[in-house]
């Protein structure tokens, strides 16, 4: 269903040669990097932010605390992503809405179709044939509504600008932090702008995947990531106790000695 006389709807096209798939490939391997060298840079730093370096006993075997609050911070940032995606999908298949290029894509058969009524009021098409030869992408430009990509990387730079916020305690450039959040910020920005500019979303379309993406980062860098952390805590928390209690059990003994 559109409107015959829509300029919305009457863009051509960019043809992009990255998909959403690709974005989301791109985003993880992005975060889940930038996850692990901060905190290896963490552990060489020692228990300046509370966590001890000291292996924990999983199963039998020693494994690094970095490898386990690694792991538990990308779960938590894979656990966002399935959650935006899921809304996003929600919203697309229930809302909808077509696409800028929807007449270059479908080239509707508007022979016999009245546009107008009599007033010479435009009128909704909800009967047409598609013309165009790319089946494939005839339900797809049906599913603008709301921009996918705009929601992923959204999501993505913001989740990464909350961890750098809590986690990056380098203080050899009081710059760098800000520095690498604002360019996180435009990134995020700069892909939903792009999807404005190659006609594949309307403006409301990008700004409600942005915010999307802007409030399932929040909540999961806040909350989700910060009850993971919480966890870990307590068990780094318990293993320092130990190592102190080593430390003063073998002071003491050395102090005995000397007596």
């Amino acid at each position: 269903m559109f409107y015959v006389g829509a300029l919305i709807t009457k863009w051509g096209h960019h043809v992009l040669l990255t998909t959403l798939n690709d974005f989301q490939l791109l985003f993880t391997v992005f975060n889940s990097l930038q996850i692990i060298i901060t905190e290896i840079i963490h552990s060489r730093q020692g228990n300046r932010c509370g966590h001890s370096t000291e292996p924990i006993k999983l199963g039998g075997c020693n494994v690094p605390a970095v490898m386990l609050h690694c792991y538990n911070l990308i779960v938590c940032f894979l656990f966002g992503a399935g959650a935006e995606q899921t809304v996003i999908n929600i919203l697309k298949y229930s809302v909808g809405r077509l696409r800028p290029h929807f007449f270059d894509m479908c080239q509707p058969d508007m022979l016999g179709v009245t546009c107008t009524d009599k007033h010479g009021l435009p009128l909704y098409v909800t009967a047409y044939t598609c013309l165009g030869t790319n089946t494939g992408r005839l339900k797809d430009m049906r599913l603008s509504f709301p921009s996918g990509h705009a929601s992923l990387s959204s999501y993505s730079m913001i989740f990464a600008v909350i961890y750098l916020q809590a986690r990056l305690t380098w203080h050899g450039s009081r710059l760098l932090r800000p520095l690498l959040q604002t360019g996180l910020v435009w990134v995020a920005i700069g892909v939903s702008v792009s999807r404005i500019s190659d006609y594949k979303h309307h403006w409301g379309d990008v700004l409600a995947g942005f915010l999307v993406g802007l409030i399932i980062a929040i909540l999961t860098g806040l909350y989700a990531a910060k009850l993971c952390g919480k966890q870990w805590k307590r068990v780094h928390l318990k293993l320092d106790e130990i190592i102190d209690r080593l430390e003063q059990h073998d002071n003491s003994r050395a102090e005995q000695r000397y007596v």
